[in-house]
This record gives C-alpha cells, structure tokens and sequence, in this order.
C-alpha cells in the first residue's frame, strides 16, 4: 500500500485526493493546507472525504510514513 500525504487541500488537492482513491493500493493518509496555525476548511473537507488525518504542513513533509 502506498500511502499519500495532500499538501494544499483546495480545489485541486480534493481532484487529487478523488483520483488517488481511484488507484488500487493506494490511498489518502494525511492533508495540510498553506495556514499551519488553523485547520482550513478545505483541509477538514479533505479529512472527511478521505478518512486522512489532517496535519500541518511540516509535520506531513516530516512523517516517515
């Protein structure tokens, strides 16, 4: 399983995350949008519709998995 980590949930993140849910054997783990001090609404839409965590930006870039 590969997993994917969104970086920018807006219009286009949400297409991605779609298309990458699509894909066998992978999936959606984590979304982090531009505001690192807030969770955006988009990064929360993103987390619901993929079941992602949604983390901040560094932290995604930073995670191993």
């Amino acid at each position: 399983m590969l997993n994917v980590g969104i970086l920018g949930c807006g219009r286009i993140g949400q297409v991605h995350a779609l298309s990458i849910s699509r894909l066998a054997a992978r999936r959606v783990v984590a979304g982090a949008d531009a505001d690192a001090d807030a969770v955006p609404e988009a990064a929360k839409a993103l987390a619901a519709s993929t079941g992602a965590q949604v983390m901040k930006p560094q932290a995604l870039i930073d995670s191993p998995s």
